[in-house]
Formats: C-alpha cells, structure tokens, sequence
C-alpha cells in the first residue's frame, strides 16, 4: 500500500484504540513514513504486535515509544530473512 493507503489503515486502527492506548498523530505520520515497502501483513503484524506489548503493561501514551520500537524490530526480522529494503 502507498502512503495513503497506509495512513489509512493506521488511523482506522487507531480511532477503535482506548485514549490510553492511542498513539499520537505525529507517532502515526512517522510510522506511515517508516514502513515503505510494507504489505498490510507487515502493517497488522506491527500493529498485533505493539497492541500486545502495549496490553502487557498498559501504561498511558507509551504506544509513542512501542510503536517505533516494534518497527524496528519487524524491520530487522525482515531484513535477516531478506524481505525488507534498506
């Protein structure tokens, strides 16, 4: 998916997020920006994926930092079996 297509995804997933859980606009763009090359798999498993760590511990606005950490890690995941682009 494009920049829009990704937005997209990201912010309908977002609207359905407890304010607690919701990360920020800025966190979003920088996530849409960061995931070039991504297919909606990769896109759902970052968003399972940072949804779960979130719930593990369920402190307030911290999807901010979980967010682009669990990027990162898909990211190398990607990498090491040659699926992401650098």
């Amino acid at each position: 998916p494009g920049v829009a297509e990704r937005l997209a995804y990201l912010e309908l997933w977002r609207a359905g997020l407890d304010d607690d859980m919701r990360p920020s606009a800025a966190t979003v763009a920088q996530v849409v920006a960061d995931t070039d090359g991504f297919s909606y798999a990769y896109l759902k498993e970052l968003l399972v994926a940072t949804t779960v760590r979130w719930a593990e511990r369920q402190v307030p606005g911290a999807m901010d930092q979980m967010m682009p950490a669990e990027l990162a890690e898909l990211r190398a995941q990607m990498s090491s079996v040659g699926l992401a682009s650098e």
